[in-house]
């Protein structure tokens, strides 16, 4: 059983009036030892002031206990659920001999020990346990007196073992010979032994039985301690008590979590946070990361790279009521690889109403492959008209971005020369190479220029040659025949022919591998090229828009881009100029995201407090638009009232802007935006050969805590 982390206030009215409603001599514990309330029965039976108990701790008041052992009891309750022991209380110069009796409550928000306290009275031996233990205890409790012969036992015992009290004489029995019909010969034996050292050398007895009793299974704790008079062992008394079936379930769960290590498939366990709370061998041979990143509550969404923590949520929702939900997705290995899986999900809540969802994924790559070569035999099979049909229905999804000059929105006078250039290079058929910070909008550009195009009634046809395995890039570009390599099962057109007698925009061109820039120079040249695996020329008539964050002139002399190639590419150069130095436009474009994100969103938010857009103008935003764009979405979705909530945004303690006081950047203000452009570069891939943490030459779990410091986050 899982602890608490924390215990609720118990000098708050409610968790009194709570523990007050629990009958007898109470007193009522938390997990290290600490008296939180003692009832006012427990104060009087012992003539007690409540100062004297109340804040003290257990191991202070009983004398059998040190911190250690109270530990070891209260993990022992935390699976029996109750257990019994005869103690000495010491409280100031007061000491009684006690029988407690021990239990573990809990409410919604913690565990409690609840310890039900009765005095021995040294008198009268024969009747302290039948004083205190009852039916509904599930206990027995037993008194032997070796000398008298008397012998006591409470009526729970004929409930235990299912018999009629009237068929039984306890005058002259004993414990020993009432349990003689349930054991067989070795437990009977083993019990005569324990009570002959119980007499010699003061042993206490401590046994676990399973007995049959009418054709039902039973598990039976029983327990025995010495009654000594003038060092004398003149009795025994003690316990005997059958352990709820609930008990044993749960210890069935527990073993059941143990075996599903071994299940082939992965078992993940999520709480209401989606984040993992344990994850089987399976899932850490599988997904590549340790036991201590899964410990550590690993987020779903590192795994899950298909669906956004709204479409978990809506899970959560849903197998809520429906008990179990079955989906197809992809996983991401910590090497940044995927791999399709069926996902099953179901869910268990307890009584503390802690919600825990069960995910069971099963990898169906083979299942994908078989299926992927049926429809490879498929489509060979089809006609010319349909490849025609999905090439157009490709144009089609690429038109509906509606990129158009219009969301090109700007008033600052220092960005009217760069729109100008748009305006005199897009009627033209010349190459076009934007240069720019990350975020600052370089793609809009790039649209602007198609639609002021004369090709404008084509779809401009985009890549990004950062977003690609270098093994793909080619087959992007160029396309590839029937067989050109593995995989490769029929016929596909590249990029190039799609953007015939349109425009072809090449983002990130700056990390184009180098064996592929000479080819790109041949087709920027003659406007011809051939498919991979193929022969023929094809000719194509193209306009080419190129765009990189990187500087290529300094790649040129680092002999890491084609000098001949920088220069085909910047026929009409352009400079998009970083947020920072059109701050007329910050709050334009502030509202502007307030309304997109209200109407995406549905809030309905009318204003910004001037001091909140002060603070807007006067930050650098070294992640540009995108940046601030962010920022207004996390924005949208935290504000409950008709004002944009902008508390949370605390960039002077993130160290955020590109330069401290004196104009000169600090060092973390540099870590951040190096930061930034080494996500941007892996296109916000964290893990893996082409991750960022790979990149930075960070451990990746270094990389996440780096962002947190900084605020950096791709979806706010």
């Amino acid at each position: 059983m899982k602890r608490n982390q924390s215990a609720p206030n118990f000098q708050k009215k409610e968790y009194l009036e709570v523990l007050k409603t629990f009958a007898g001599a109470l007193v009522w514990l938390n997990e290290d030892g600490s008296v939180m309330y003692a009832s006012s029965s427990f104060l009087q039976q012992l003539n007690l002031q409540r100062d004297e108990v109340e804040g003290k701790n257990w191991t202070d008041i009983d004398q059998s206990f040190s911190p250690v052992i109270f530990q070891q009891v209260w993990d022992k309750l935390c699976v029996d659920g109750l257990t019994d022991w005869e103690t000495n209380l010491q409280i100031g110069e007061n000491k009684f001999q006690a029988l407690v009796e021990a239990r573990i409550v809990q409410n919604d928000l913690c565990q409690l020990g609840c310890l039900r306290i009765s005095l021995v009275q040294k008198n009268n031996p024969d009747n302290q346990l039948l004083h205190v233990l009852t039916k509904a205890t599930q206990t027995v409790g037993w008194f032997w007196g070796f000398q008298s012969g008397k012998f006591h036992l409470t009526d729970s015992f004929f409930s235990i073992f299912k018999i009629d009290k009237s068929q039984i004489e306890l005058k002259n029995s004993n414990i020993i010979q009432l349990l003689q019909p349930y054991l067989d010969n070795d437990q009977l034996e083993q019990l005569k032994e324990d009570f002959q050292l119980l007499r010699r050398s003061q042993e206490s007895i401590n046994l676990e039985w399973k007995l049959n009793i009418e054709e039902e299974r039973k598990k039976v704790v029983f327990q025995a301690t010495p009654i000594i008079e003038n060092e004398k062992v003149v009795g025994a008394k003690g316990i005997l008590r059958e352990v709820p079936k609930k008990y044993i379930k749960r210890r069935i769960q527990n073993m059941a979590s143990q075996v599903l290590d071994y299940f082939v498939d992965l078992v993940l366990v999520l709480d209401k946070d989606f984040s993992i709370v344990h994850a089987n061998n399976s899932s850490v041979k599988k997904l590549g990361y340790d036991t201590e990143e899964f410990e550590n509550h690993l987020p779903i969404f590192k795994i899950d790279i298909e669906n956004s923590s709204t479409q978990w949520s809506n899970f959560f929702k849903k197998v809520k009521t429906e008990k179990s939900l079955t989906f197809l997705t992809s996983f991401q290995r910590s090497d940044a690889t995927i791999f399709p899986v069926e996902v099953l999900l179901s869910y268990y809540d307890d009584i503390r109403e802690d919600f825990l969802i069960y995910l069971v994924a099963r990898d169906i790559s083979e299942t994908r492959k078989t299926e992927s070569i049926l429809s490879a035999n498929l489509a060979q099979q089809t006609s010319i008209a349909q490849q025609l049909e999905a090439e157009k229905a490709y144009l089609q999804k690429e038109s509906t971005k509606n990129f158009k000059f219009e969301n090109i929105i700007s008033i600052s006078k220092k960005y009217q020369p760069i729109l100008q250039q748009v305006h005199q290079v897009a009627p033209t058929n010349s190459t076009v190479l934007i240069e720019g910070e990350t975020g600052t909008g370089k793609e809009l550009i790039a649209q602007a220029i198609h639609q002021l195009s004369q090709r404008e009634k084509r779809t401009m046809i985009k890549i990004n040659c950062a977003s690609l395995p270098r093994e793909l890039i080619e087959s992007e570009l160029f396309g590839h025949e029937k067989g050109a390599f593995t995989g490769a099962i029929q016929q596909k057109k590249g990029r190039f022919e799609l953007a015939h007698q349109s425009s072809l925009f090449l983002d990130e061109i700056g990390e184009l591998p180098l064996e592929l820039q000479s080819r790109l120079l041949r087709v920027l040249q003659e406007g011809e090229f051939e498919r991979v695996g193929g022969n023929k020329t094809i000719q194509i008539d193209v306009r080419i828009i190129a765009a990189t964050n990187r500087k290529l002139l300094e790649m040129v002399e680092q002999g890491t881009f084609r000098q001949d190639l920088y220069y085909r590419l910047n026929v009409f150069p352009i400079n998009n100029i970083p947020l920072r130095e059109r701050r007329e436009d910050i709050e334009l474009l502030t509202w502007y995201f307030l309304k997109k994100y209200c109407k995406k969103i549905n809030r309905d938010i009318k204003g910004i407090d001037t001091k909140d857009l002060s603070r807007l103008k006067k930050y650098d935003f070294p992640g540009n638009i995108r940046e601030l764009e962010n920022i207004i979405e996390r924005s949208v979705i935290i504000s409950n009232g008709s004002n944009l909530n902008l508390d949370f945004w605390n960039p002077s303690s993130k160290k955020n802007t590109t330069q401290s006081s004196d104009g000169f950047p600090t060092l973390e203000e540099l870590q951040r935006v190096h930061i930034m452009d080494a996500l941007e570069k892996t296109k916000w891939r964290i893990s893996g050969e082409d991750g960022a943490a790979r990149l930075l030459g960070l451990k990746d779990q270094t990389l996440f805590s780096k962002m947190r410091k900084f605020g950096i986050s791709r979806n706010n």
